[in-house]
């Protein structure tokens, strides 16, 4: 499992403007997400070293695609519905498209 840094856009369920933060995101074996957590991230490091390298890594996931959380709760549901044997079977399109 791999994982990375992300930004995630949230709907406020009350109507409120939608709320960006930084997650951490895991990906299974053929990298679609599995899992992402569920309080944003706040830099850490035991170092100021790695403390610069965790707020660098964070500032990678401002480079990437804007993940919606609805949409990512939608796939995880469409997935969980999916027979096992249709989602080896894309896991191993993924691998052999090179996806």
């Amino acid at each position: 499992m791999t994982w990375n840094y992300r930004v995630i856009r949230r709907t406020d369920p009350s109507g409120g403007p939608d709320q960006f933060a930084i997650h951490e995101v895991y990906y299974d074996s053929s990298g679609q997400i599995e899992m992402w957590t569920e309080e944003p991230c706040d830099p850490f490091g035991e170092s100021l070293a790695e403390l610069k390298a965790d707020v660098k890594a964070m500032s990678a996931a401002l480079s990437k695609p804007i993940l919606h959380e609805a949409d990512l709760l939608e796939g995880l549901a469409h997935r969980a519905t999916e027979p096992p044997g249709d989602r080896n079977a894309d896991e191993e399109n993924a691998r052999s498209s090179g996806d």
